[in-house]
């Protein structure tokens, strides 16, 4: 998959960024509560494996707003990280408001 995918899910952040972190940030928090497959993640996203393994989850775990859930088998599953960030709420919340204005327009 190239870097260059178009996103199956087209969200606030995406639109507004642009950029890889923006687009998997949207499908975390339509998805927020459930893990994803990094390469779920990937594809919903319209990123590559490698790079939402290499340089977006890295930043997304540093900044505790991603958390790996589970393993199955050799997938690694994440999750938008509801528990211990409370910057999450913002985030869901700034992606909802953002949905609404755009709607507004």
């Amino acid at each position: 998959m190239s870097g260059d995918t178009q996103p199956i899910i087209e969200g606030a952040f995406g639109r507004l960024f642009g950029n890889a972190i923006g687009r998997t940030l949207d499908v975390l928090v339509l998805h927020r509560g459930h893990d994803l497959s990094l390469k779920e993640l990937a594809r919903n996203a319209g990123v590559s494996t490698k790079s939402l393994s290499k340089t977006v989850l890295p930043r997304l775990f540093k900044s505790s707003l991603v958390k790996e859930t589970r393993r199955i088998g050799h997938a690694r599953m994440v999750t938008l990280d509801l528990t211990t960030n409370p910057i999450v709420d913002h985030l869901v919340a700034c992606e909802f408001e953002l949905s609404l204005r755009e709607n507004k327009q």
